[in-house]
């Protein structure tokens, strides 16, 4: 019936009830999987029986308990998909860092299975441990400082320790984090210039050796070992690279370092110790006495910069050992490189302490002079150093062959030291 409303005045039709039906169950399909039994007269039990509707419930169930199931499945999906050769599908995969995921060589430590490695979350952790900030990896790697840390974290339960020391406004790297850390740099590293060979060279790279050395030994000695190993293997490309490093560059298969003994993880083979003596240009001699004191007070001391040192430090060895430990030293100039420091007093100002081995050709030449037949053994040397894992056949062939090279003496130059 239509009835009239008072305000509006439009009339409304009232909603007709829909008739009540009764659902039956409708019977289980015989062939669907679900459903297909065993006849019960051969023993089995039978077709399963739809399950009839909860009247009072209305045959719903709690949300909750529809989204465990939901995640159930997807944890059987994943386990079933990451399943390796020797795991069986659907099964849970052992945690990173179990048991179950160690696996052994023979005569070997135990490895981690590959499979496991987190590589997003190492990319996290190198960018971390390079910059000391989580803000500043979320910057470098363009992703939100929370994703950072969160990789971070789960770093750190996958390898069960602690890697940064959370402070205020710092991170710290633990002693496992500073153990990790040149390891990612220089794997990240490797694997970056492995693919730019392979892109440069069209899928045909060709070998390529890279070596790190100090500008002076480079600008020295680099020259005549390059060209007598390239004229015995011609078909090694080498790249070198100039700069100090303290110890051994990540991006190099081999390097040459300057520095005092040291124990480190990397392998480092002793090319020769470092002699120190006075080097001069003839005019700065001049018509006094040639003693180290006259020298010193004609003469501006040329200093070379060593890390943790003071600038003046070889020269008080130098005064010590010269019995004169009251001379004056610490004045002059400092340079970077000893190649520098030579090259001034090549000027006629100045005493350079140097290795006369670095500086042969000048000293055959006439150009320097060592006023002193006196040496002093600055504890610092010349290294071949190279990570284990670098040890290709490249690699190998190089270290060997430079080896036998200073061993022979000459100190690289093959012939014999002055």
């Amino acid at each position: 019936m239509a009835q009239k409303r008072r305000n509006g005045g439009s009339v409304q039709e009232p909603r007709r009830r829909r008739p009540f039906r009764s659902r039956q169950p409708s019977p289980p399909d015989a062939q669907h999987p679900r459903h297909r039994r065993f006849p019960a007269e051969d023993g089995g039990p039978g077709p399963r029986p739809r399950q009839q509707p909860d009247r009072h419930r209305g045959d719903r169930r709690r949300p909750g308990r529809d989204r465990d199931d939901r995640h159930r499945g997807a944890d059987l999906i994943k386990s079933s998909r990451a399943s390796g050769p020797g795991t069986a599908a659907g099964s849970v995969p052992p945690r990173p860092g179990s048991e179950a995921s160690l696996k052994s060589r023979p005569g070997s430590p135990r490895t981690m299975d590959r499979q496991w490695l987190p590589l997003n979350a190492l990319r996290a952790f190198e960018a971390a441990g390079q910059l000391g900030s989580f803000t500043a990896a979320a910057a470098k790697l363009t992703v939100a400082q929370s994703a950072v840390s969160r990789h971070v974290s789960v770093l750190e339960k996958f390898v069960g320790l602690p890697l940064f020391e959370r402070r205020h406004q710092q991170l710290v790297l633990t002693e496992a984090g500073r153990h990790l850390l040149p390891v990612v740099t220089r794997s990240f590293d490797r694997l970056d210039g492995a693919l730019g060979d392979i892109i440069e060279e069209r899928g045909a790279p060709r070998r390529m050796l890279r070596v790190a050395m100090p500008p002076t030994f480079a600008a020295q000695l680099a020259i005549p070992i390059l060209r007598d190993f390239r004229a015995e293997h011609p078909a090694l490309s080498i790249e070198v690279a100039s700069r100090s490093v303290a110890g051994g560059d990540a991006e190099a298969g081999l390097s040459i370092v300057y520095s005092e003994p040291r124990v480190t993880d990397a392998i480092n083979d002793l090319l020769w110790m470092e002699r120190l003596t006075v080097l001069c240009s003839p005019a700065a001699l001049g018509e006094g006495p040639v003693d180290l004191p006259s020298l010193v007070a004609r003469q501006d001391p040329l200093h070379v910069r060593l890390g943790g040192r003071a600038h003046g430090h070889m020269w008080e060895l130098m005064a010590r050992a010269a019995g004169r430990p009251d001379l004056a030293v610490d004045r002059g100039l400092v340079f970077d490189t000893a190649q520098l420091a030579v090259q001034y007093a090549l000027s006629g100002e100045g005493l350079a302490l140097a290795d006369p081995m670095l500086f042969r050709d000048d000293l055959s030449a006439g150009r320097l002079v060592a006023p002193f037949g006196a040496r002093l053994a600055s504890g610092y040397g010349y290294y071949l150093v190279t990570a284990p894992e670098d040890l290709d056949e490249a690699v190998v062939l190089f270290r060997s062959w430079l080896i036998r090279r200073f061993a022979a003496g000459g100190q690289g130059r093959g012939g014999a030291a002055p």
